[in-house]
């Protein structure tokens, strides 16, 4: 430590840095955004309050969806690629809602009310939430749920429905 500070502020501030991202990397499980987690590394969702459309508080459990696969897809109303990918969402919702797929979109603050569309569950739960899932910042982001509550994909940033739709498939399939 003492050899970085004697390099500078600058060579400090790039160990500092490195030694965040492992810390941060530790907290994920070890896979490729848009793909499933292995089994033993999935971890339970939390459970997370936020507000309705109609402005009624409201919040996320686990029990509530049991037995489910849920698709927790978080936007923000000023994000042109969130606005976009809203019909492809809405689309696999009615596909496969009969085979016990749901979604529930996590409104992350920002824009107009054009969220106050959709045909499932929308909650508003403010810009701090994505630290509920260890800080994942980029929207649009995707995370589907198994069955027992626990977080088996992720896509962040820019979400394929080709990705998405084949972990929906998945899990609903093989409940894996």
């Amino acid at each position: 430590m003492l050899l970085i500070l004697s390099l500078g502020t600058r060579w400090f501030g790039i160990a500092l840095s490195f030694v965040a991202l492992m810390l941060c990397a530790c907290q994920r499980p070890a896979v490729v955004s848009g793909s499933l987690v292995p089994v033993e590394a999935r971890q339970d969702v939390p459970d997370f309050g936020g507000t309705t459309i109609a402005g009624i508080p409201a919040r996320f459990s686990r029990a509530e969806y049991a037995g489910k696969v849920v698709a927790l897809s978080m936007f923000r109303s000023i994000c042109e690629e969130c606005l976009r990918d809203r019909p492809w969402m809405a689309g696999l919702y009615k596909a496969y809602r009969r085979r016990g797929f749901d979604v529930v979109e996590l409104h992350l603050g920002g824009g107009n009310d054009s969220y106050r569309s959709a045909d499932y569950r929308v909650l508003a739960v403010g810009e701090n939430f994505t630290y509920s899932f260890g800080g994942l910042t980029a929207v649009p982001s995707v995370i589907l749920v198994d069955r027992q509550g626990r977080m088996a994909f992720w896509s962040i940033g820019s979400v394929s429905r080709g990705a998405v739709e084949a972990g929906i498939l998945a899990l609903l399939d093989h409940g894996r």
